[in-house]
């Protein structure tokens, strides 16, 4: 329930305060860095245990 609740409010909060692009800009660099950690340490460990490996490490490259 806390999860949702703050979405909520981070919702409405990103529409009554003024952002600039700059802010904007940074907070999705910030959140691609997470998704990027989360790909990196979640997914590339068990992905490398398939054959072949160089197919998924040129993907990961290409991407």
């Amino acid at each position: 329930m806390l999860p949702a609740g703050a979405n909520f409010l981070g919702g409405v909060l990103a529409e009554i305060v003024p952002v600039s692009d700059r802010t904007l800009a940074l907070a999705l660099h910030a959140a691609a860095g997470v998704v990027l950690g989360v790909v990196a340490v979640e997914l590339l460990p068990e992905a490398l245990h398939q054959e072949p490996e160089w197919v998924i490490i040129a993907a990961f490259v290409a991407a």
